[in-house]
């Protein structure tokens, strides 16, 4: 549901701002649908819902924001209190529907501000994290919002998508997959 007219989307809003500029620094991202045209030419992109878990988005933040040389630019407040304002804005999912009000079980809140900056974050952590261990790495991995574009080698593309009998062989779909229950590359 949307957070917009919310007591959190002014406080959503600030963190968005603060956060934006710690993604797009992944070697596996794409900043917009032109830069990923740029790379694979023209393909067909549909946007889909966020669904991040918040305890592991909040962690790849406060990670992220703890490294990040210009956040005393951009806010004095310390990592740990922005992380702490990034948890409250991502639990406080509620809304009114037909004069009742509801609560969001799951992700963070369509149409915040930092419901799209926070997803990006994780999934960056999530793919370096996921990369960093997997025994074999695509030729190139580039994602924008929740489409992935790979490349394989030949000899590897059937075990990619196969899982394998042999313990040691490789295979970074079923890696990705093993490494959060959440995300689920397909």
């Amino acid at each position: 549901m949307s957070c917009v007219n919310t007591f959190a989307y002014d406080l959503s809003a600030f963190l968005a701002n603060i956060l934006s500029p710690l993604t797009g620094n992944s070697d596996f991202t794409v900043t917009n649908s032109a830069h990923f045209a740029s790379i694979i030419g023209s393909e067909k992109i549909q946007e889909n819902e966020t669904n991040v878990p918040i305890e592991g988005a909040v962690q790849a933040a406060q990670r992220k924001l703890e490294s990040d040389p210009g956040l005393a630019d951009r806010t004095t407040l310390p990592p740990a209190e922005i992380a702490d304002l990034l948890d409250f804005v991502l639990r406080s999912t509620y809304f009114q529907c037909n004069g009742s009000i509801y609560k969001q079980q799951e992700g963070a809140a369509m149409r915040s501000p930092v419901s799209a900056v926070i997803a990006n974050l994780y999934m960056e952590v999530f793919e370096e994290q996921t990369m960093e261990s997997a025994h074999y790495k695509p030729k190139i991995w580039k994602r924008y919002l929740d489409d992935t574009f790979t490349i394989l080698d030949r000899c590897n593309a059937d075990s990619f998508f196969t899982p394998s009998q042999q313990p040691a062989a490789c295979h970074l779909l079923h890696h990705g997959n093993r490494e959060r229950e959440q995300v689920r590359l397909s």
